[in-house]
């Protein structure tokens, strides 16, 4: 059974006739109005991330818009939360893809801002794609997350991210930092962050992106430093993959008040130390 993406429909070049852009798991198409493939078509799809997202036997619609602001429609799609981009031309878009996170089979949706920029965004589940988030239980929890990309700023599309993230019990939303690292630099700490922050479920989640593998201690101490919990954890990272570190730390028996979690990071010749507050409410 041959499987296709649902298509999307455009009059790219103005004739009055249709185009349709569609894609399978390694290849992304684009038609003529006449139902022929346009010139310098169909192109290739990294397999390395499409056979990931193929597994379940479907694939992303994907979107015609003008992301450039060049007068000529380009064709987005989404895999695994990255969202690729290619002209009409054939040529992928200088810059793209843009990594994002999710592994949900979400169509991008876009909204003209001030000024002609035009704000793209993208929602996924992590947990769709293996576990990335797991409780004290052993069971994987849904983690959701929405993201925008502003086109005023499509230079630089690495930096144009907006993250936020939901989790399973309605709290801990924030923005990740939007600049990118250093090249070279595997540990980016001004990821880290705790949440929910006030913590009133069982469970408080750690996350850092590491572009590495790596073992990671986390402790969580006391107001006054004192050591109340400590795990050790492996990041299990494959190279390309942006999938960053989190776990989940049971907290249910700590008492209501402020801690301190710190972690001590080593990623091959990199290691790292640092700590972030949270609230405790009972």
């Amino acid at each position: 059974n041959y499987v296709m993406s649902p298509p999307a429909l455009e009059d790219i070049d103005g004739d009055g006739i249709l185009e349709t852009a569609a894609r399978d798991a390694k290849t992304l198409f684009l038609f003529t109005g006449f139902g022929v493939l346009k010139e310098n078509w169909p192109v290739s799809i990294d397999t390395r991330v499409s056979l990931l997202e193929g597994c379940r036997g479907e694939y992303s619609q994907p979107i015609i818009e003008d992301i450039d602001e060049d007068e000529e429609c380009e064709i987005i799609f989404n895999i695994m939360g990255n969202l690729h981009a290619f002209e009409i031309g054939s040529n992928c878009v200088d810059g793209w893809p843009i990594i994002g996170a999710g592994g949900g089979l979400e169509t991008p949706a876009f909204f003209e801002g001030s000024g002609n920029d035009l704000r793209i965004f993208i929602t996924g589940r992590t947990n769709l794609t293996g576990n990335i988030n797991v409780n004290n239980s052993g069971s994987a929890m849904d983690v959701s997350c929405a993201l925008c990309f502003n086109t005023a700023s499509r230079f630089f599309p690495h930096r144009g991210w907006s993250f936020y993230r939901h989790d399973i019990s309605g709290t801990g939303r924030q923005s990740a930092s939007g600049s990118s690292l250093p090249a070279g630099k595997i540990i980016d700490e001004r990821t880290f962050i705790c949440y929910p922050n006030p913590v009133r479920t069982t469970n408080l989640t750690v996350r850092i992106s590491i572009s590495s593998p790596a073992d990671v201690k986390i402790c969580i101490l006391n107001i006054e430093g004192e050591k109340v919990l400590e795990t050790k954890r492996n990041h299990p990272y494959s190279s390309g993959n942006n999938v960053p570190f989190e776990a989940s730390v049971p907290v249910d028996n700590l008492a209501g008040g402020i801690y301190i979690c710190y972690l001590e990071i080593s990623a091959g010749k990199e290691s790292w130390r640092g700590a972030r507050k949270f609230a405790v409410v009972r």
